[in-house]
């Protein structure tokens, strides 16, 4: 989408029966399943994805610019499968905050009344950001069960979370980036505010550890070529 294109109205999110997706244009970790973890349960050699620097990795740059040419029907398959697969496998682990929880903010009260597939090619349609920024955003949902091990991803807060993940991975990334508004309005979060809260809170939650590199890149891509 060109830059200062108009963004898709405004929709609610976070009530039962929901349908703005209708109107897309044409606990104990080990048991605990992210997408690191789950292709480490098939890889005999650990990988390390804790916090990495960022100076100017010329290896990460280039992993990412070539990123950039994969098809976005394709991105929008794997990531969707991927974190389907996640929130299935973590079902019996599913938690939900109370409501004085600042957690809370990013888990809904009922499942969301469409396919995930669609919300996430939603995202990759209209965000118009980077590819790499969802590549990134994986890495930083690992990151966030290492912080706090209630962040499973479960079908009641991968919204939010992904779409959080992905707004601050972009705000790493890019050289040029929306407002929280157009954010919101293409995650169908109902108020900036709600859309700054969230990233504030993940944020505070990732102790601003946002930078990659390309081995962890690498990894990730590796899960989605995998899917």
């Amino acid at each position: 989408m060109p830059r200062g294109k108009s963004t898709p109205k405004e929709d609610e999110f976070s009530e039962p029966g929901s349908s703005f997706i209708s109107k897309l244009p044409s606990l104990d970790c080990s048991d605990v399943v992210t997408p690191a973890r789950k292709k480490l349960r098939s890889n005999s050699s650990p990988i390390d994805i804790a916090a990495v620097s960022f100076d100017d990795d010329d290896d990460f740059c280039e992993e990412a610019s070539d990123f950039e040419d994969v098809e976005e029907g394709w991105l929008a398959s794997a990531l969707s499968r991927e974190l389907s697969e996640i929130c299935s496998l973590n079902e019996k682990n599913a938690f939900h905050p109370t409501s004085q929880d600042r957690i809370g903010i990013f888990f809904s009260t009922f499942p969301q009344p469409f396919a995930l597939e669609n919300y996430v090619l939603r995202l990759v349609r209209y965000m118009d950001c980077s590819k790499a920024a969802f590549v990134v955003a994986m890495i930083y949902l690992d990151r966030l069960q290492r912080a706090d091990n209630r962040f499973v991803i479960t079908e009641f807060n991968v919204h939010r979370l992904f779409l959080t993940a992905i707004v601050i991975a972009a705000k790493f990334l890019d050289d040029s980036v929306y407002k929280n508004s157009h954010y919101a309005f293409v995650g169908g979060i109902t108020s900036i505010r709600e859309m700054n809260r969230l990233e504030e809170e993940m944020l505070r939650l990732l102790e601003f550890q946002v930078c990659a590199d390309a081995d962890s890149f690498r990894t990730y891509e590796s899960i989605l070529s995998d899917c």
